[in-house]
């Protein structure tokens, strides 16, 4: 019988941690274990958690979704669980998701993603392809609307770590996430080595997962912290797995890009970044280059 638990990773979001436990619960494939990993989460969810029934907790220090998918996947894999239903908390699966994404996975194990919608449209950021070895074309084959039309799994490299279901002999093989990448390529990463290992990933266009627009938060005039994440866990990415003329050219290519952008927004005087901006920019990149990781 094929054990299935569910791990989700939450911080400061109770509201749609509570609708997307309540979607896992109601599942017609049940589940038949549900971890919720707490980032410190300061807005009633530990106590929420504590009261709830039939949910294995851990509370531990913000360490990014990367170390939250970290310490969940550990958890379940020790447990021996089949597959590892892996989800942020501002997403939730519709009924017969997870049976969707059963049927589709292969025999001997891999990693299939359900198909999100967003306001009722299809939302996609999956990579079908990495180009790693031509650094003047796009690093990024994504998945089109007649991909998913065709109604038939989808072979991709990439996924995002909102309701993939993951086997054990993945985890076995490739071992866990790169909890040192805190936020944003943890999944890609995760993914790209699990492909690179000879495992498939498959696209399932009837597992549907309802991802919540969170673009209605009012934004900050500042920059967005994440950007260092953004540019640091990008090289790291392409100076692990890119060829070496590929890396050599798209990390300057991509640092540049990034300090640039930033000089724009110094002389626009919009507020956005500082001169002590530049110097973070720099460090990320130097970081990548370098494979240092963990929290800025």
């Amino acid at each position: 019988m094929i054990r299935i638990a569910a791990v989700v990773v939450t911080y400061n979001r109770i509201e749609y941690l509570k609708k997307c436990v309540s979607a896992l619960q109601g599942q017609t494939r049940s589940l038949d274990g549900i971890y919720v990993i707490n980032n410190n989460s300061t807005d009633g969810t530990r106590e929420w958690l504590d009261s709830q029934k039939n949910i294995i907790v851990v509370h531990q220090e913000n360490v990014g979704g990367a170390g939250g998918f970290y310490r969940g996947l550990t958890e379940a894999s020790h447990a021996g669980y089949d597959y590892i239903w892996c989800m942020d908390d501002d997403v939730h699966p519709t009924l017969s998701c997870l049976e969707q994404l059963v049927a589709v996975m292969p025999k001997r194990g891999g990693i299939v993603c359900p198909k999100r919608l967003m306001d009722g449209k299809i939302y996609m950021s999956e990579t079908k392809h990495f180009n790693l070895s031509n650094p003047f074309k796009s690093l990024k084959t994504e998945l089109t609307r007649k991909d998913i039309e065709r109604g038939c799994p989808v072979p991709l490299e990439d996924m995002a770590f909102e309701g993939p279901l993951i086997s054990l002999s993945v985890i076995s093989t490739i071992g866990l996430p790169e909890k040192g990448l805190f936020i944003f390529w943890d999944d890609s990463e995760y993914a790209y080595r699990s492909f690179s290992s000879g495992f498939d990933i498959l696209y399932a266009p009837k597992a549907i997962l309802i991802k919540e627009d969170m673009s209605n938060s009012v934004p900050s005039v500042k920059r967005s912290w994440k950007y260092p994440y953004m540019l640091r866990n990008e090289i790291f990415f392409v100076q692990k797995y890119g060829k070496p003329v590929f890396r050599f050219i798209y990390t300057r290519k991509l640092f540049i890009r990034y300090f640039l952008g930033m000089i724009k927004h110094l002389i626009k005087k919009d507020g956005k970044y500082t001169l002590a901006d530049l110097q973070l920019c720099y460090k990320a990149f130097r970081n990548g280059m370098h494979c240092i990781l963990g929290k800025f």
